[in-house]
């Protein structure tokens, strides 16, 4: 095995006659490397643990649900993508079961992503649960993000849908009762 305290030495000195930048960019290089094979190694040590192994597949699915349900009692967050990826990168075996899994990935939060349309396909038919805060940062692709916005609307599948626009840094919709449930056929009135 490779002594990691004498690659740090071995790469100070390599890079004692780089320029400053030059030496930034290789540390954070070598930084991001290990990074991508501190996780590979935690993903591998997990295939040979008996603990996450363990789970039957249903209960790891029920598991994997839960662990991405939206919050309770706080009607706009949700699951980050980070959150559902990380789940996917503890082992194979929990991989597999996350993508075999449409309600893990039937609450998602609406992105501007390449790789959205692919993961909302694998909710499949799931009821989806939409929740946003109705803010688009400035960089935000915005034809990209209402085209995604769009495709988790389809009336057939949308089980909740939660929306809080706000106009001029004031809450705009709901207007009349922010705490209100409202149902698919009712109208809400406010500005967007």
């Amino acid at each position: 095995m490779p002594s990691h305290r004498s690659f740090v030495s071995e790469l100070g000195l390599a890079l004692a006659s780089k320029s400053r930048t030059r030496a930034f960019s290789t540390i954070n290089q070598h930084a991001e490397d290990t990074r991508d094979l501190l996780r590979s190694l935690h993903e591998f040590r997990n295939e040979y643990s008996p603990s996450i192994r363990i789970l039957h597949p249903q209960s790891l699915s029920l598991i994997l649900v839960e662990a991405v349900a939206p919050p309770k009692g706080w009607d706009f967050g949700i699951a980050s993508w980070r959150d559902h990826i990380a789940l996917t990168l503890v082992c194979r075996a929990w991989c597999s079961v996350a993508l075999h899994t449409p309600s893990f990935w039937s609450s998602l939060p609406i992105s501007t992503s390449l790789e959205f349309p692919k993961t909302l396909a694998r909710s499949k038919d799931t009821p989806m649960i939409v929740r946003t805060s109705g803010r688009i940062a400035q960089d935000t692709d915005r034809e990209r993000y209402f085209e995604a916005f769009q495709a988790m609307l389809e009336p057939e599948r949308l089980n909740e849908f939660h929306v809080e626009a706000y106009y001029h840094g004031k809450r705009a919709l709901p207007k009349d009762n922010p705490g209100r449930v409202y149902t698919t056929c009712e109208r809400v009135e406010g500005r967007l």
